[in-house]
């Protein structure tokens, strides 16, 4: 027959250790002073230690350990969560009208929905919530952090007008823990090169098949792919940062719902790894600046030329003719199978080109949705 503890295990977290002794003894029967003396202790000091004016040391837990069964670390942790719980309660008594305006910067309903920090009821509580999400210790500090992850990343925008420094700091916050999950092995340019077919023909299948084979071949060339779900006001399709000298990371997200624009977003961040090295480029309205121009147009080209040669463009237009503008899904469809990709990816492609308009055969791009974190 299994033993049952006796081990006494209050419910209380905002009363001081004093008061479970207290409550222990009177349940033993043990008189106070009957206690001290068994302790080697002065009766007041055990009285102090009842009244919550002197705390539990290790030296006395441990003769408390001796005398009452309860062991030390019982009584250690009575002690420690007592004073952490003394500390918390003062932190949401001090919070702010200033710490309340900071908070609601935040897309928190959005942050709970997608899993990325619990839910909680109020300000205080999702303050706390907001600080270990970012990891940090105070409000002062987010503007620091905030610096020093943007011009660690590039990231690929819609509309920059339509950013939100907090909404992208969440972002890109959480596309740095998803990464941080991600053992890669060292950073090797040249087998990211060299891997780059292999990635290609994922493009073939649907997302949600071959979306956890690109994450493991990646993370072999030292790229570690983390997915983060849309936020509003961000604008954001994809980023790419080094998180150390031998880990590159590409965070995407499924903004446009679409595999070709993700796919899109996925060899632009590419780009930026292999042509770009490791110099720090942020681009929004506040700091955007011609270099940065160039480096997004680079890698621009760079997709879409990986994925639809111009050749294939070319040969598209002087098969078709006059006709081009004119197609149907056959059509798509064979010269998507002849470039090596899916028919949603070429139609993309001659869409960007301006050869079809951006209406044509809608069906044959398919949809994706990150699951929520």
């Amino acid at each position: 027959m299994k033993q049952q503890s006796t081990e006494f295990q209050p419910d209380y977290e905002r009363e001081h250790p004093g008061v479970y002794l207290e409550k222990l003894l009177r349940a033993r029967g043990i008189k106070k002073l009957d206690f001290a003396k068994r302790c080697g202790r002065p009766a007041k000091i055990i009285s102090e230690i009842i009244k919550g004016k002197v705390p539990i040391t290790a030296a006395t837990s441990l003769q408390f350990e001796r005398v009452l069964g309860e062991s030390a670390e019982f009584w250690m942790n009575l002690n420690t969560k007592y004073q952490i719980q003394k500390v918390r309660e003062k932190n949401k008594a001090q919070v702010t009208e200033e710490a309340k305006h900071w908070v609601k910067q935040f897309p928190v309903s959005d942050m709970v929905e997608k899993g990325f920090i619990p839910s909680k009821p109020n300000v205080e509580e999702r303050l706390e919530e907001l600080l270990k999400f970012f990891g940090i210790n105070s409000m002062d500090r987010f503007d620091e952090y905030w610096a020093s992850r943007a011009n660690l990343a590039r990231y690929k925008q819609n509309s920059h007008n339509e950013a939100r420094k907090a909404s992208v700091a969440v972002w890109l916050r959480q596309g740095e823990i998803s990464a941080s999950r991600i053992s890669c092995e060292k950073f090797d340019k040249k087998a990211l090169r060299q891997l780059l077919p292999k990635l290609k023909m994922l493009t073939l299948s649907p997302w949600e098949e071959v979306a956890e084979k690109l994450i493991e071949l990646c993370k072999k060339v030292g790229v570690a792919v983390a997915l983060v779900p849309d936020l509003p006001q961000t604008g954001l399709r994809g980023a790419a940062y080094w998180a150390t000298t031998d880990k590159a990371v590409i965070v995407l997200s499924d903004r446009n719902k679409s595999e070709e624009q993700l796919w899109f977003a996925f060899f632009h961040e590419v780009a930026h790894l292999l042509l770009h090295g490791r110099k720090s480029i942020c681009l929004s309205e506040a700091n955007k600046n011609e270099s940065d121009q160039e480096y997004e147009t680079e890698a621009d080209e760079f997709s879409a030329n990986f994925l639809v040669a111009p050749k294939e463009i070319e040969r598209f237009k002087e098969i078709r003719g006059s006709d081009a503008s004119m197609v149907d899904e056959n059509v798509i469809k064979f010269f998507a199978k002849s470039a090596g990709i899916s028919p949603g990816l070429f139609l993309i492609r001659l869409q960007r080109e301006e050869i079809v308009s951006w209406g044509t055969l809608a069906h044959l791009k398919r949809k994706v949705k990150f699951q929520k974190i």
